[in-house]
């Protein structure tokens, strides 16, 4: 693995001395040995017995390596030995998820990703890192994943573990409740441990205003659709109706935009000179935070139908 202690003993070509020093250089396979121009990441190694060297590497990036070593002034008995340096185990603080908004199309450890409509379903994609940045891309390394939303560090969702069969890993994001979440991943080592993997932020907004579960209020009083006598005014005097924009979901909108109209029909005449029927369009006015007032002055007393459009 990347990072990892290596120590390679090696049977050498030739006869040097217990304790003698020998030179050696590490490059990559694709390279062309030169002896002044070496990828070597270790001091010299020594010949720990009369039959064999001890050369001990460290290497951070995943690639194949040749190792050449010769005894120190004796370059023409080099001796060439081969292996392979793969990533490491996932690790949870340099992994990263993508999927997220411009500017900023990924995300780290406990960093906000993207905002997402309620109802709708996103796919982030797991891009694991080593220790060194590497991207690892075995499967074998990771038995399972479980997947949980957290809001307000209440787990409202999660996934039991389940078997991974290949990666990139993916995570999908369906919520109906407006609210920013944390989504956490786990991973089950084929050992058996288990250890955070990454998490990150998304922030469920309200889907479009709907006109079944908006609600117009007088004051505390909600109006209920359909039903009669929602408030007593007094002729003469302006009294202010709230049009509280919902979503499908019963999430409150938070921001303006919806076309919305309203008008008063008369039901009954108190004694007015208008008789039932007469309609009266109704001025709205949009907040801009989700809420749309209704100002009324009405001089004749009656019994009227307020209706408000979407």
């Amino acid at each position: 693995d990347a990072g990892a202690a290596i120590t390679v003993f090696m049977t050498p070509r030739i006869d040097a001395p217990l304790g003698a020093q020998v030179q050696y250089l590490v490059q990559d396979s694709t390279l062309t040995f030169n002896e002044n121009t070496s990828l070597a990441l270790a001091a010299d190694a020594t010949v720990k017995t009369s039959t064999s060297y001890e050369v001990r590497l460290n290497i951070t990036v995943p690639a194949t390596y040749l190792v050449y070593v010769w005894e120190a002034g004796v370059y023409q008995s080099r001796w060439r030995y081969e292996f392979q340096v793969s990533a490491g185990n996932p690790n949870a603080k340099t992994s990263f998820i993508t999927g997220c908004e411009d500017p900023h199309p990924s995300a780290r450890q406990g960093e906000m990703c993207t905002q997402t409509t309620v109802g709708e379903t996103t796919v982030f994609r797991v891009v694991l890192l080593d220790d060194y940045g590497n991207v690892q891309i075995d499967a074998t390394r990771i038995s399972a994943v479980r997947t949980e939303k957290v809001l307000n560090n209440v787990v409202v969702s999660g996934r039991d573990f389940l078997p991974i069969k290949n990666v990139p890993l993916t995570v999908d994001f369906t919520e109906t409740a407006a609210a920013i979440y944390t989504v956490r991943m786990y991973m089950r080592k084929a050992s058996g441990q288990t250890d955070a993997m990454v998490d990150f932020m998304v922030e469920a907004v309200p889907a479009e205003t709907d006109a079944r579960t908006s609600t117009v209020n007088y004051g505390s009083v909600q109006c209920a659709n359909n039903l009669p006598k929602c408030a007593k005014v007094i002729a003469g005097l302006s009294s202010t109706f709230s049009l509280i924009s919902l979503d499908q979901y019963n999430n409150a909108r938070t921001s303006g935009g919806a076309v919305v109209t309203a008008e008063l029909t008369q039901v009954a005449n108190l004694g007015g000179s208008v008789g039932p029927g007469n309609v009266l369009p109704s001025a709205v006015t949009d907040v801009g935070n989700g809420t749309y007032t209704l100002a009324l002055s009405l001089r004749l007393a009656s019994e009227w139908t307020l209706a408000v459009y979407l």
